[in-house]
């Protein structure tokens, strides 16, 4: 929106004695000198030499977060730059801080929104080190989940080397819409990750989310070929492997069942698929068939990561049914109908008898 310059030039050194550039109300300074080679009819140089500038943003806007970071896909809040470089262009020497205040953050891919984020960076010549990060994912409420970070930034000169992030979860909320709920516990190491796609994507770890609660929407027992195809073409935003593990309150709830579960899992997301392994035990339960609820006694669910989501599965459930006895002088006769499955879930062995 605004742009003004003071500045001379002379020996092969740019003397900045103010920059200044204004976009949607955010004020950005930049001063100091900066070694500089013109000559007509030549490409601009950097000469190794000493140089000196002073950036100074008082009132940034984090809306521009997501433009700078796609694994961002929404931020709005402030934040502050006090920073200088000095050194050389080849070996720069970073010094300062940054300070982030009233954020809101959405991850990209992602359904959850972090609030009133607050963080501190300190800025050296090799890294950058985030001293600290508190956000909470809901104001609603008497006990909302928090989130907690601490890491560091390498650089090799001002380009990205890598990045190790440390961060804790306490009460918090996933959404995936149509699929899973779930409220849990956990620590997780943010590190960069592979290639997809032509981006470099994070790469999230954890051997301990806890699961407090949630409800499982997707009927993993009727999987399409349209439903695998349409999954491993979404866009990846992110990597994972999470160690998961639920003691109860692991509800699995297709339009035909209500089963709760205990489990010990290990989910990874990899470039080109989604792998799970481990083990669901039921613990109570029912499920619906031919209109009729039976009571789940057993069911046991492996997942090995064959054909996708496809577990083996062996599971035991009964109902109580009534039929009028042959001699309308006698009462109804009460009968025990006993379903067993086992085998795996897209193609069970199915066999029920009774009393």
């Amino acid at each position: 929106d605004r742009a003004s310059l003071r500045a001379s030039y002379a020996g092969e050194e740019l003397d900045v004695g103010g920059f200044e550039m204004e976009l949607e109300g955010v004020t950005s300074r930049v001063s100091g000198r900066l070694p500089l080679a013109l000559a007509l009819g030549r490409e601009p140089e950097l000469p190794e030499r000493e140089m000196d500038l002073v950036l100074d943003i008082p009132n940034g806007d984090l809306a521009l977060l997501p433009q700078l970071l796609p694994p961002i896909g929404y931020a709005a809040g402030r934040y502050e730059i006090d920073a200088r470089v000095r050194g050389t262009p080849k070996h720069p020497d970073l010094g300062g801080t940054v300070i982030v205040s009233d954020a809101r953050v959405r991850l990209a891919g992602r359904e959850e929104l972090f609030e009133q984020g607050r963080a501190r960076f300190t800025l050296g010549s090799r890294e950058i080190t985030l001293d600290s990060l508190t956000a909470i994912q809901s104001s609603r409420g008497r006990n909302p989940g928090r989130v907690w970070g601490k890491g560091v930034v390498r650089l090799d000169g001002l380009a990205l080397r890598d990045y190790e992030f440390q961060m804790a979860m306490r009460n918090v909320t996933a959404v995936e819409p149509g699929v899973y709920v779930a409220n849990f516990d956990g620590d997780f190491q943010v590190t960069r990750g592979p290639r997809v796609g032509g981006a470099t994507v994070p790469l999230v770890t954890s051997d301990n989310v806890s699961i407090r609660q949630a409800v499982v929407l997707f009927d993993f027992t009727r999987q399409t070929e349209e439903d695998q195809v349409q999954a491993s073409t979404q866009p990846l935003y992110w990597l994972y492997r999470l160690q998961l593990t639920a003691v109860n309150n692991l509800r699995w709830t297709p339009p035909d069942a209500d089963i709760e579960f205990s489990a010990d899992l290990t989910v990874e997301q990899t470039p080109d698929s989604l792998l799970l392994y481990g083990d669901m035990r039921a613990l109570r339960g029912t499920y619906y068939f031919l209109a009729n609820r039976f009571t789940v006694q057993q069911a046991d669910l492996t997942f090995d990561n064959v054909n996708g989501l496809d577990p083996v599965l062996d599971a035991e459930a009964t109902m109580r049914l009534v039929t009028a006895a042959a001699d309308p002088s006698e009462p109804p006769v009460p009968h025990t109908v006993r379903v067993r499955l086992q085998g795996r879930s897209s193609k069970p062995d199915i066999e029920f008898t009774s009393d």
